[in-house]
Order: structure tokens, then C-alpha cells, then sequence
């Protein structure tokens, strides 16, 4: 495919990453820190996919401590 024809598609010339990729150089979390291999990609998926499942644990544990707290007074 030639890019230098001023007839083609404006599609064909933006090129996009899509949303899920596994390049390196991403930021996920902060911006300092990119992981630049596959494995540390992974690794930081698995990281953040935990910290994502702690945070909900705090929230329903914030509820149901609030609840009780309501009973007894």
C-alpha cells in the first residue's frame, strides 16, 4: 500500500494503537513507571488487577463496619 497517493482512504493514514496491546512503554499506574518487556507488562496487569480487587474488599468492609456501628448506638 502506497502512502504517498493523495487519494487514499484518511483511515488508511492515522494509524491507531488499539486499546489492548501489549507493546512496551505504556504507563499503567504512574507515570515514572513503564514496563517495557512482556513479562513486566504481565506482572503489572496481575498487580493492579489485585490492588483493583483490595480496594472493592475496603469499600464492602467500610459498609458492613458502618452497619454494625449503626446497630449498636
Amino acid at each position: 500500500m502506497d502512502h504517498d497517493d493523495s487519494s487514499s482512504d484518511s483511515s488508511d493514514s492515522m494509524m491507531m494503537t488499539s486499546y489492548l496491546h501489549f507493546s512496551g512503554g505504556d504507563n499503567l499506574f504512574f507515570k515514572d513507571i513503564a514496563p517495557s518487556s512482556k513479562g513486566a507488562i504481565a506482572g503489572s496487569a496481575i498487580i493492579l488487577f489485585f490492588l483493583a480487587v483490595f480496594e472493592r474488599y475496603i469499600v464492602a468492609m467500610r459498609s458492613v463496619l458502618e452497619a454494625r456501628w449503626r446497630q449498636r448506638s
